[in-house]
């Protein structure tokens, strides 16, 4: 399912949408207008580990909110791949088969859909910004982040305390707390790095703004 949403995603990279705003005005005026240099093109060896080891590494050293968004999104998925081992164990105590017991990592899936309530506010706060003549900011984005904080300790703490052996209750309230778990592994990953790119990519915000909306 978000597969297929990722098909009505419009395009927001500048650059991207300069070549095709070029490509257009080329096949109207049947001319060539495309400029030589292509500004995502990487020049040279020395730029390309600049660009791929040198500045994430910096940035993850000096700037103490891509460190933290690093171990939050770390955690958060962390978890999920802990599960892989875990769940098996704990479903076959309710007395499920060895080849059932993995079935409960379908209501962690289930949980991602509920991020796009959390998208059709961003919308909101986007046109609002919009007929307001105001560009987003990057903590516009962190509402989702605000809420599977939450949900993420809820699910943590239900599934913790509905699970034998100590507690004997029906699996479907476990599976609760999973749903609740992959909510906000998801939402972890989409707002938290949202955030950062809006923060360090300042005229890409302008960009979104004007294109998340239409």
């Amino acid at each position: 399912m978000l597969f297929l949403l990722l098909f009505t995603i419009r395009e927001s990279r500048a650059t991207k949408l300069l070549a095709q705003k070029v490509e257009k005005l080329e096949k109207k005026y049947r001319s060539k207008l495309k400029p030589n240099h292509n500004p995502d093109a990487i020049p040279n060896r020395r730029a390309l580990v600049q660009l791929v080891i040198l500045r994430p590494a910096r940035l993850a050293v000096t700037e103490p909110i891509v460190m933290m968004v690093a171990i939050l999104n770390a955690t958060a998925w962390g978890l999920v791949y802990l599960f892989t081992e875990s769940l098996p164990v704990v479903y076959s105590l309710y007395g499920w088969a060895e080849t059932t017991t993995s079935l409960p990592f379908i209501a962690i899936g289930l949980g991602i859909p509920f991020s796009i309530l959390v998208r059709l506010w961003d919308l909101r706060v986007a046109s609002r910004r919009m007929r307001e003549k105001q560009d987003l900011a990057p903590e516009d984005k962190l509402m989702g982040f605000a809420i599977a904080a939450p949900a993420l300790a809820i699910g943590l703490w239900l599934f913790s305390w509905t699970i034998p052996p100590l507690v004997h209750t029906h699996w479907a309230v476990s599976m609760v707390g999973l749903l609740l778990i992959g909510f906000a592994a998801n939402e972890f990953a989409y707002t938290c790095m949202s955030f950062n790119m809006f923060t360090y990519e300042p005229n890409l915000s302008k960009t979104l703004t004007s294109y998340v909306v239409l």
